[in-house]
């Protein structure tokens, strides 16, 4: 079901400040099992699309085999609460990373302000509403409306390229499959495979829950998967 925005979102989306958000980010609880957050990156700036400078890089982002999904958001500017960004993009095709893609995104309403215009005076939505998309059926005051008049255009686009890794690296905590027993997954870490006779059983094995990775995936350097120099 729709949720309200956090604090970070709201800042974000009406004011296009970030540090709330990357607090939250920070602060996320990382269960045992996959969906924490891995890599954050932030953009320097605005960004104010002209012919000369149509984008913006905002940096690099780390994933791995654990982290699968990317998310962004950015503000739209000016505006009361509007946002735009990807929620858990899986550049993934066939069980490889994509090598590039691009993804264009749609207006959404932060629930947090009732302005409907760009330029609206503050008016804060109390109690606060559910984040919802701008759609072709509920549009604010028609400012997303194509020439058509009948649907909502994109408002930002995003694109990413795979680089090369040049640093690989391993968490000691980081946790990897064990084994299945009475219906459940057991991790351990990797720290765990200090022990020849244990790397050797398990940076062979092949994990058999979508959540839980291999060894040889998540404990690269103990299990000396790391891509070539």
């Amino acid at each position: 079901p729709p949720k309200e925005a956090s604090v970070g979102v709201q800042n974000v989306a009406e004011f296009g400040d970030t540090s709330a958000l990357k607090e939250e980010l920070n602060a996320a609880e990382k269960p045992v099992l996959g969906k924490s957050v891995h890599d954050i990156t932030m953009a320097s700036g605005a960004l104010f699309p002209t012919l000369n400078k149509p984008s913006k890089n905002i940096g690099q982002l780390e994933m791995d085999i654990s982290h699968r999904t990317i998310s962004s958001i950015s503000m739209i500017a000016p505006s009361p609460d509007w946002f735009t960004g990807i929620s858990n993009y899986r550049p993934i095709k066939d069980g490889k990373w994509l090598q590039s893609f691009t993804v264009d995104t749609y207006p959404w309403d932060a629930g947090t302000d009732s302005g409907d215009t760009y330029t609206a005076s503050n008016s804060a939505t109390t109690p606060k509403e559910p984040v919802y998309q701008i759609l072709n059926d509920f549009p604010v005051n028609n400012v997303f409306v194509g020439q058509d008049g009948n649907s909502v255009l994109p408002v930002g686009q995003w694109s990413c390229t795979k680089v090369e890794e040049t640093d690989c690296k391993e968490d000691g905590n980081a946790r990897f499959f064990r084994k299945m027993k009475d219906g459940e997954v057991r991790t351990q870490k990797c720290r765990w495979l200090s022990k020849k006779e244990v790397r050797k059983k398990f940076c062979s094995k092949t994990s058999t829950h979508m959540f839980a990775p291999s060894a040889g995936d998540v404990c690269r350097v103990s299990c000396d998967t790391c891509p070539p120099v």
